[in-house]
């Protein structure tokens, strides 16, 4: 009997229009995630819709006497800018929420062409490795509302891909893209902007290394003055936003060893709930263990050079800063998820350009992005839940007047459902909810707290700063807030036409300043509104 000589096929083999159809389902549920709900649950996109509104009206000259008032433009070309401009943009052809849910998907396809493209120009060959780009999409700090950052990393993967192709032809028609891709990096976040630049100062030594050997030293200084040459304009702006930014105390470094748990267990990309760590972590996991196989395979391959081991680089210089930094940068915050993001970021490219092989690419590959369908389902459910329970609270709106001054009061900033379990327990995602009132009129609402900051473009005039003048102990975005509402009037001649309380039950007013607020706001206004699900009252001035 003769023997059966054919080949099972290889069921991990890579096919293409599998490939293919896994990158459409992976961006289908992105965007089903952005457009399903009615409002994308997060914390600070409300304060982007509000500002990108007040812009929008500005450059149209309507209600700019109102604005004045309390707003002034900051004439700083700095970063953080970007979705501020592309939403006031949007908004001259949809509303508001609308431009949102734009700016959102333009993130989603921008992340997946610039990941997708990065990690097969890296891997050189076709893998389903490149699918675990889509655990990267929705972060913890696009549940936060950074919308800036999260753009960033596209944009960083695309500059760096064009950098590579420079690498690879010295054709100087490259420069022009790449230059614009700087700009467009920086303008979303100063993070992403040096880490762009170390990687590409990286990525220039290796590959000069691996084709010059040692007469490399000649070659990489040539590289390097092109990319200070294209650096240099930004830089010079960096140095004038730093120094603005700048607080007077040197950097606060301190190791921190849990930090590397929290970047095994994939912390950084849990958005929500508690529902999501268990699928986060086992993700985060096998993600390590495909790395510490890459790793262990890079060092058997000998000590030669590989031109991409600028990401190795890159990696170390990122991960020598991730267990030692503050969480506060120049200003800001979250620093530390910031690096985490990125060190996971090259992490996954390093594994695509060493000696893996591809059954263990592909097998990795494809269950990562199993975990991150799961996580989708997850947050959509959140998302919806979430959704609702602001439009319920939104339902105020109606009875706002435009051209007034409102208070929004959150003693619930995860969220409450009726029956007062919170929504989410990861994220004060429902921080900034009172900002949705002023994207369809002109209504200041006074918890906006990027206009208290130096790096966005519109300010607070400093005498009537709410975030200086009406906060007290906690502050008006405190939980629970604590605000001197009569005090703030009487001091700066702002008269807050409208205070919402929302999430707020009597059991509250055990703290004696949460008693103090409400005994001040009951003796100057009434209730004029009670949303469906009672959760927001509306009180108007009496």
């Amino acid at each position: 009997m003769q023997a059966d000589n054919t080949q099972k096929p290889d069921i991990w083999k890579v096919s293409e229009r599998v490939l293919r159809m896994l990158l459409f389902a992976g961006v289908f549920l992105c965007l089903l995630q952005i457009w399903l709900p009615t409002y994308f649950v997060n914390g600070d996109g409300p304060c982007h819709i509000a500002n990108a509104r007040v812009m929008h009206d500005w450059w149209t000259g309507e209600s700019v006497d109102f604005y004045k008032r309390f707003y002034h433009f900051n004439l700083h070309p700095h970063p953080n800018w970007l979705s501020h401009l592309i939403l006031a943009g949007l908004m001259f052809v949809v509303n508001g929420l609308t431009a949102e849910k734009l700016l959102l998907t333009g993130y989603v396809l921008l992340m997946v062409t610039g990941m997708y493209r990065l990690l097969r120009q890296v891997a050189g060959r076709p893998t389903y490795w490149p699918l675990v780009l889509f655990l990267f999409i929705f972060h913890n700090l696009v549940a936060q509302g950074f919308y800036n950052f999260s753009y960033s990393i596209g944009f960083f993967c695309l500059l760096v891909a064009e950098w590579i192709k420079y690498l690879g032809d010295k054709d100087r028609k490259r420069l022009g893209s790449f230059f614009v891709l700087l700009l467009l990096t920086y303008f979303s976040h100063p993070v992403a902007f040096i880490l762009g630049g170390v990687t590409c100062v990286a990525l220039a030594i290796s590959h000069a290394v691996a084709e010059k050997g040692s007469a490399a030293g000649r070659t990489v200084m040539r590289i390097l003055v092109v990319l200070g040459l294209c650096n240099i304009p930004l830089l010079l702006l960096f140095a004038g936003f730093a120094n603005r930014q700048h607080s007077g105390h040197g950097p606060h470094l301190q190791f921190v060893p849990d930090r590397f748990l929290e970047l095994v267990r994939f912390e950084y990309l849990v958005n929500y709930d508690h529902r999501e760590v268990l699928v986060a972590a086992i993700s985060g996991i096998v993600f390590c263990w495909v790395f510490l196989v890459a790793l262990l395979r890079r060092a058997q391959a000998g000590k030669t050079v590989h031109r991409f081991d600028g990401f190795l680089l890159a990696f170390l210089f990122t991960m020598s800063l991730f267990p030692v930094v503050s969480n506060l940068m120049l200003g800001g915050g979250a620093l530390v998820a910031r690096l985490g993001l990125f060190a996971i970021l090259f992490m996954a490219l390093c594994v695509a350009y060493m000696p893996v092989r591809d059954k263990v690419l592909n097998i990795a590959g494809l269950l990562l992005f199993s975990y991150s369908s799961v996580l989708a389902v997850v947050r959509m459910n959140i998302n919806l839940e979430g959704s609702e329970a602001i439009a319920d609270h939104l339902t105020v709106g109606k009875y706002i007047k435009p051209g007034s001054v409102v208070l929004p009061l959150h003693f619930a900033t995860f969220g409450k459902k009726e029956e007062g379990e919170m929504i989410t327990d990861k994220n004060n995602t429902f921080a900034h909810e009172g900002q949705y009132l002023a994207m369809e009129k002109p209504v200041i609402v006074l918890d906006n707290y990027e206009a208290n900051t130096n790096y966005f473009p519109l300010k607070w005039h400093d005498g009537v700063n709410p975030h200086k003048y009406l906060s007290r102990k906690r502050g008006i975005e405190g939980v629970p807030p604590s605000a001197a509402i009569n005090e703030y009037r009487l001091k700066n001649g702002v008269v807050i036409d409208y205070v919402v309380t929302l999430c707020f039950d009597s059991s509250m007013l055990k703290d004696a300043d949460v008693a103090e607020l409400m005994n001040e706001v009951a003796g100057g206004y009434h209730i004029i509104y009670t949303s469906p699900a009672r959760q927001a009252v509306l009180w108007q001035r009496n």
